[in-house]
């Protein structure tokens, strides 16, 4: 029983006769550890035809932790990396996929149960799971988003876990393009909703406001494909300390005299090219260059010089008030991208 759990040969063309002969040996044996296993298996169906799925299935409907479960079913010591007990890992991420499909909530007890097993304690027990796990938790919101709580708290799960894609993709090797790209469009917008946040503490309402209803609008188009906040370290301190943010997420300028300056920088591309924006907070200008332009802006570094993020730029526009810039500005990433938005 244990060898057949240990490699679970299910290509085997045998592997019927030897499910069915150890499933009658179990009910024949007198000792003490074929009735444990007989009692485990009428338990936990191990020997069914496809006894990951219906164990998978008991352990979904269960409210003990998985590996406590496991551990009652008789996989301990060498028995801990049976193929039987992966098998079983890859049917209940299956499950928490369509689950979560279905309108089941991340946060939820039973995915917070499935995920728990996945990544034991702070590493996959399982190789295979790495590569699954993004598509059991991501794949289901390629297309729509989970409610906020759920999306922050997947935010913070692959960022531990995987990294942030934009700056390090070692951790996402393997793993789905589309399932990658939902960190990714979530974490544009978390700069932005990060980058308006801060700046209400820190900026003068008056010169924000028409920004943010502005550059919102290219959010809501959903044609920033590339988003990086960098704080000043005043605004950084507000952000990582009293607004509890994430500091792994943001970067810093220096030099900068008034330390609550901050700039957002983005990427807005269209069908005619992509162009690369820093918005300055405060009475800062707004610049853009061709993407990859001369004097543009690197994203995604930690720290910056004020003078990274002034280079000398194609657009580079005052706010002037009554919002005469807008219309300019809208122009100039027109006609470098096409866009109208």
């Amino acid at each position: 029983m244990k060898a057949f759990l240990r490699d679970y040969p299910q290509a085997a063309p045998t592997f019927d006769e030897w499910r069915l002969a150890i499933d009658q040996l179990l009910r024949d044996s007198a000792s003490p550890q074929g009735i444990a296993w007989r009692e485990r298996n009428e338990t936990w169906k191990l020997l069914e035809a496809d006894g990951p799925g219906a164990f998978a299935d008991q352990l979904w409907r269960r409210s003990d932790g998985i590996p406590v479960l496991l551990e009652g079913a008789g996989f301990t010591d060498d028995l801990q990396n049976a193929r039987f007990v992966h098998l079983v890992a890859d049917a209940l991420l299956d499950r928490l996929g369509r689950e979560l499909s279905r309108g089941l909530a991340p946060t939820s007890p039973a995915a917070q149960r499935v995920v728990a097993m996945a990544v034991g304690a702070g590493q996959f027990p399982y190789p295979s799971l790495r590569t699954k796990l993004p598509g059991a938790l991501l794949g289901p919101y390629v297309d729509r988003d989970p409610d906020e709580a759920g999306r922050k708290w997947l935010e913070r799960l692959f960022l531990d876990y995987y990294g942030d894609p934009r700056i390090d993709t070692s951790r996402w090797f393997g793993v789905d393009e589309r399932h990658r790209g939902v960190m990714h469009r979530w974490l544009v917008r978390q700069s932005l909703e990060a980058f308006f946040r801060v700046l209400d503490g820190t900026a003068d309402k008056r010169h924000w406001d028409a920004r943010r209803a502005f550059w919102g609008k290219y959010f809501d188009a959903g044609v920033v494909v590339q988003a990086w906040v960098v704080f000043g370290l005043d605004a950084y301190r507000i952000a990582t300390g009293r607004l509890n943010m994430d500091g792994r997420q943001f970067g810093t300028v220096h030099g900068e005299q008034d330390q609550s300056k901050s700039v957002l920088l983005m990427q807005i591309r269209g069908p005619r090219g992509s162009v690369d924006i820093a918005e300055w907070s405060h009475m800062g200008r707004c610049r853009g260059w061709p993407s990859g332009g001369s004097g543009a802006p690197q994203f995604y570094r930690r720290r910056y010089d004020g003078w990274d993020l002034r280079g000398e730029a194609p657009l580079e526009q005052t706010h002037y008030a009554g919002g005469s810039w807008m219309p300019k500005v809208r122009e100039w990433i027109g006609l470098q991208t096409g866009l109208r938005v």
